[in-house]
């Protein structure tokens, strides 16, 4: 009789302390489970929050950004525009100023009315294709620095300047006409071959 019942007794503790090692097992697998999802949801939440950060802050930069940079406003343009002009209005200055200072420039007719007193302006009918033109301009060119201070060549297109040759009665390339301030006909002549010619004919 005891001899039986003293295994079962051992059976018993065995069941018992398998039970209680499974509850064990479960219970510590249940709370690893717990704290996992905890993790996961505290660092899911971590990185929306730093999302978020980063989304404000690159709004701010785009905000300062915008605000920087620099808007062009209607009256800086027309500011701008203001300070290109004296350039311009210096330009025709200094060809209105070529009169009194020895050139051989293009015809114009500003040059013409704005000849200073003692100025002596010599419009020169030339044509590309007249040789004997080309001769005249090249020893033009040659010798720039010898023309008087106060004559100055105008240099006019024979095929483009019609009503010009009209006003001033010229048929042929090649001709030099002297002219007043009002832009009158003075004197007139042909052929004039180099800067010395044109200088004493300008006298």
């Amino acid at each position: 009789m005891t001899e039986t019942t003293e295994p079962k007794k051992m059976n018993s503790i065995y069941i018992v302390a398998g039970v209680v090692v499974a509850i064990i097992l479960i219970s510590v697998g249940a709370w690893a489970f717990t704290n996992q999802m905890n993790n996961d949801a505290q660092m899911k939440t971590e990185m929306t929050a730093k999302t978020q950060s980063s989304d404000t802050m690159m709004k701010k930069d785009d905000t300062a950004m915008k605000m920087e940079a620099p808007v062009m406003t209607k009256p800086s343009q027309d500011i701008m525009m203001k300070q290109e002009e004296p350039k311009v209005a210096q330009k025709d200055e200094t060809m209105m100023a070529t009169l009194s200072a020895g050139k051989y420039v293009p015809y114009s007719a500003d040059l013409v009315a704005n000849q200073t007193t003692d100025a002596k302006v010599v419009i020169f009918f030339n044509a590309s294709w007249c040789s004997t033109c080309q001769s005249t301009v090249k020893d033009i060119n040659a010798n720039l620095s010898n023309i008087p201070a106060n004559v100055s060549i105008l240099s006019a297109d024979y095929d483009k300047e019609t009503a010009l040759r009209q006003k001033y009665g010229v048929t042929m390339q090649h001709t030099f006409v002297l002219v007043d301030k009002d832009g009158n006909l003075v004197k007139k002549a042909n052929g004039l071959s180099t800067v010395k010619s044109i200088a004493d004919f300008a006298v």
